[in-house]
């Protein structure tokens, strides 16, 4: 696939390629995790839980406040845009 970027051929699924910086990996990581997390219902997928962030911070052993703030708005801000996204896929009624 890099072989066709490289010389110029449209290449989407590099093209949606997210970058992961270094020191947020152990967050984007956490998030694949509690997603297998998250319940499924007729409507759709719905939002990682509140007590499942915190069960996973328990687990990890995550125990600043402030980290744990942080941690719950990077997970929250990832999952609106995943369900975001997830929305615009489904096939309108």
């Amino acid at each position: 696939m890099r072989d066709g970027a490289e010389a110029g051929h449209p290449t989407p699924a590099l093209d949606r390629k997210v970058t992961v910086w270094d020191h947020l990996l152990w967050v984007f990581e956490a998030f694949t995790a509690l997603s297998g997390s998250r319940q499924i219902h007729m409507a759709g997928a719905r939002p990682i839980s509140v007590s499942e962030i915190h069960a996973y911070c328990e687990l990890m052993q995550i125990d600043d406040l402030e980290e744990r703030a942080d941690f719950l708005q990077f997970i929250g801000r990832m999952d609106r845009a995943l369900l975001g996204f997830y929305e615009k896929r489904r096939p309108k009624r």
